[in-house]
């Protein structure tokens, strides 16, 4: 199997990395889903409901707001967390704050699709996630100043060591280039957000934020590239109830590596492909549900 996937790799070079992946047959399959039939059914199902299509649209983002801010560590109920959002009410604790904090992110997000992505639009985007929730206020948009970080699991094993601080101003900018450029070699838009979601992980500018800030950038890149559908999905909640596949997908990423690339990003693809497809969905079969509630008598 892995002689196989070797003679269809294809490579991602970013500056002095180098990642490998494989278009295997269920990426294809998940892609031409959205990029056909996903849409279209949508789309129809929405018009169906008319006047509510705004009202999916806002629940959509208090989910992926909720869901983002208790992947890392929010402590509260979905329930609460939005009815807090829904009656506007100011948060009692820094839980509540971060959700709060993510509900405007996202927002926030929604505004900047027709933009290009700078250094300085991420440090805003990292200032609003993390706004009063930080152990240090001086942490909230700015890039990290130490190398007093690193990632371990529950048992103590380190999984990840972050780049250096000095050389993180220099990977950002390197992945705006990445994010508002054209590919010589096309990268299918999904798999490019997927993959501005893992680099912000793996380079870990932040000293707390970066999981939150790599989401909302996948979200951006996806609405950018006319993927409006991503308007209605709640990713992370998916990914919030799959937490430890979540993070075995970096894990597995950056292990299955060899002397001439930096890992093997097939395995953080198929999972957050997975994610997407199972919060498409339950997004339609929701919709399905509203649809035949709103033609009984």
């Amino acid at each position: 199997m892995k002689i196989s996937r070797e003679l269809k790799v294809r490579s991602l070079e970013f500056g002095d990395w180098v990642f490998k992946y494989n278009l295997i047959d269920e990426f294809q399959e998940k892609l031409h889903i959205l990029d056909k039939s996903a849409a279209g059914n949508l789309l129809s199902n929405l018009e169906a409901l008319q006047d509510n299509k705004r009202k999916y649209i806002i629940s959509s983002l208090m989910e992926e707001a909720i869901a983002s801010s208790q992947i890392e560590g929010a402590a509260t109920t979905r329930e609460v967390a939005k009815r807090m959002l829904q009656e506007n009410r100011k948060p009692k604790n820094k839980d509540e704050k971060m959700i709060v904090n993510n509900y405007a992110t996202v927002k926030h997000i929604v505004d900047l699709k027709n933009e290009a992505m700078t250094p300085h639009k991420i440090l805003e985007i990292h200032r609003m996630i993390t706004n009063g929730t930080l152990e240090k206020p001086e942490y909230e948009g700015n890039f990290r100043e130490n190398n007093e970080i690193a990632v371990y699991s529950h048992d103590g094993t380190l999984l990840h060591k972050p780049v250096e601080y000095p050389e993180i101003p220099k990977l950002i900018e390197k992945l705006c280039d990445f994010a508002n450029s054209k590919d010589e070699d096309f990268i299918h838009p999904v798999l490019k957000g997927i993959i501005i979601h893992f680099l912000i992980g793996y380079i870990h500018p932040f000293n707390d934020g970066n999981g939150r800030t790599a989401r909302a950038l996948f979200y951006w890149y996806l609405l950018k590239n006319d993927y409006w559908l991503f308007e209605y999905m709640a990713v992370s909640k998916v990914i919030n109830d799959s937490k430890k596949q979540y993070r075995n997908a970096y894990l597995y990423t950056e292990s299955d590596r060899t002397p001439n690339d930096f890992g093997d990003l097939t395995y953080f693809i198929k999972y957050n492909l997975d994610c997407i497809k199972k919060a498409l969905d339950d997004i339609q079969k929701y919709l399905e549900r509203e649809q035949k509630r709103s033609l009984k008598p």
